[in-house]
């Protein structure tokens, strides 16, 4: 009778444990190196040692991206700043805390010199109209784009929301749709400011928040 109960107990004790792995890959989650106003999670992150759970998270954009497998949705991003330069090659949404904490800082100081650091450089092709890829609650400032997508692919069902892009050097956001074709990009209570500040060019462009180069077939 012991034996059985520690075998129910130990079948139990498995399952259980294999619903938790399951939903943590639901949902992944970063941190910086400090806690200061950090509402995700509880330990500073490390992309060598965590898990990408919110006791130990990652500490880039990047590992979470590599980590993550078909069930995951989204990667929360705990408040700090962030100096990485974000592919987001998967349909996976991108959740930060707000615009004021959860900041990527391309650490580019006005020039005259025109480059191409983006901030978040999307690839991936989109979501679903009931369940676009999100870019939520977060701020880029100080790269050449803040947020641009590539124009490899059609890109479809994307939402931007409580985004700020500031003090970049080129574009805020700048949606390179040609040849291929855009459909259903909402943006909302999106802000783009300081744009190509000075000594900065405003050669191919620069200096506008919000650009968008597309062909037919494109809605936002």
């Amino acid at each position: 009778m012991k034996n059985s109960l520690l075998h129910a107990f130990s079948t139990f004790f498995l399952v259980l444990l294999a619903g938790v792995t399951t939903a943590q890959a639901q949902a992944l989650y970063v941190n910086d190196g400090a806690q200061t106003g950090d509402v995700y999670t509880t330990n500073a992150g490390n992309d060598a040692t965590g898990n990408g759970s919110t006791t130990a998270p990652f500490a880039t954009v990047a590992k979470a991206l590599a980590s993550a497998n078909a069930t995951t949705t989204t990667i929360f991003i705990d408040a700090g700043r962030y100096s990485e330069r974000v592919v987001l090659n998967k349909n996976i949404n991108l959740q930060g805390v707000d615009t004021a904490r959860t900041v990527f800082d391309g650490g580019l100081a006005p020039s005259d010199v025109q480059t191409r650091e983006t901030g978040i450089f999307i690839t991936t092709t989109g979501g679903t109209p009931a369940s676009p890829v999100t870019i939520a609650d977060l701020k880029v400032r100080a790269y050449d784009y803040g947020i641009q997508c590539d124009n490899q692919s059609n890109h479809v069902n994307f939402l931007f929301e409580d985004v700020a892009t500031t003090e970049n050097r080129q574009f805020g956001i700048y949606w390179n749709g040609y040849p291929n074709y855009t459909e259903n990009i909402t943006f909302r209570r999106v802000r783009a400011t300081k744009t190509a500040l000075d000594p900065n060019t405003r050669n191919n462009g620069a200096g506008r928040g919000c650009s968008s180069s597309t062909a037919a077939k494109s809605t936002f």
